[in-house]
């Protein structure tokens, strides 16, 4: 058999639900408007993904100064206050939005529960059920267990985090707020507009609703701080967003990392290592000449976090070490990347298809 002749009919997602529901399509991805009305159907199948979609950010201070004077930003430079991205974070309620998304999960790591060390020899080898990588998440939100704590148990704790604290998230603001005012950088009341570059093609439904949201959100965080209220404006058909944000035209991008499932122990790499990938984050440093001290086995050792991204693959001088010792420098790793707030991570991908 040989095939002559190939037909691709490219649908609206509207024309696609009414072919499907008129019996012309075998299946249909409902959108996030669609999916509540299918989600308790014995026909809707959701499958899990490794990605997962986070705002980006370039918040170096020289490229957020030149977004203000001519890239349609106004007072952006407050990006470049760890503790207003770290408020940023904590004001999202995550569980809140992800219901406007087309049925993601609420994500509060860079790497989710599909992800394996081991499975060929353990299918329950998930590298986010293991205690170091709980902890990590753990000491990122400041969830404490055990005596004179809510939680008897390290899963106890991971499993009760939900990202969200708004009560810290406005103290932080009002610190930023103070910083930056001190710094010169801001004035206090002044308004705050942000362009993110949000998607490839035109805006969705879905697109504006967690736009309004976020908007939403960080607003509630910036009452009493000190801040002019903040408008995100939300950008699509882009060609590179993951570029852009890098090259300084926007300051915050939105868009997700994935993949590698089986062996995350490499996962790093797309943060730390700008030979191999294109690093979204490099508007904010440079991980080539930082360096990170970690205890490996009882030892402290220091490396670039480009030397730390790749130790542990291929030949790497951590590659042959037990899953033990891989696990804690990966949650390590994970934990102290998030804890500079360049990446916020947001929802976890799925495949819902009727």
């Amino acid at each position: 058999y040989q095939t002559n002749k190939i037909v691709i009919d490219v649908m609206d997602p509207d024309a696609a639900k009414q072919a499907f529901l008129k019996g012309e399509l075998s299946s249909w991805s409902p959108t996030a408007d669609d999916l509540p009305t299918y989600s308790t159907s014995e026909q809707l199948y959701k499958a899990d993904d490794t990605y997962t979609m986070s705002l980006f950010f370039n918040c170096g201070l020289d490229s957020l100064k030149t977004m203000d004077e001519s890239k349609g930003n106004t007072n952006s430079v407050v990006l470049s206050n760890i503790n207003f991205r770290k408020a940023m974070s904590l004001a999202i309620d995550r569980s809140n939005y992800v219901a406007a998304t087309a049925g993601y999960t609420p994500a509060y790591s860079l790497l989710n529960k599909l992800y394996y060390y081991d499975v060929y020899n353990d299918p329950t080898s998930s590298y986010r059920n293991s205690e170091p990588a709980m902890q990590a998440i753990c000491n990122l939100y400041g969830v404490e267990y055990g005596e004179g704590t809510p939680y008897a148990t390290l899963e106890d704790a991971y499993k009760s985090i939900n990202g969200y604290n708004l009560t810290e998230a406005q103290s932080l603001m009002k610190q930023a707020c103070q910083e930056l005012v001190e710094a010169g950088l801001y004035t206090e009341g002044e308004p705050i507009y942000i362009r993110i570059g949000w998607a490839f093609g035109a805006l969705t439904a879905a697109d504006n609703q967690q736009l309004a949201l976020l908007n939403q959100y960080v607003n509630a965080a910036l009452e009493g701080s000190g801040f002019g209220t903040v408008t995100f404006e939300a950008v699509g058909n882009l060609t590179d967003r993951y570029g852009d944000v890098a090259k300084g035209e926007y300051a915050i991008g939105y868009g997700a990392w994935g993949g590698a499932a089986f062996y995350p122990f490499r996962n790093l790499q797309v943060y730390c290592d700008p030979e191999q990938y294109d690093i979204n984050e490099v508007g904010c440093w440079d991980p080539t000449t930082e360096t990170l001290t970690l205890t490996v086995n009882g030892e402290e050792m220091t490396k670039t976090w480009q030397e730390w991204s790749n130790c542990m693959v291929g030949s790497g001088d951590l590659a042959n070490e037990s899953f033990e010792t891989k696990l804690q420098v990966l949650a390590d790793l994970e934990e102290n990347y998030l804890k500079f707030y360049y990446r916020i991570p947001l929802a976890s991908t799925t495949a819902c298809e009727m």
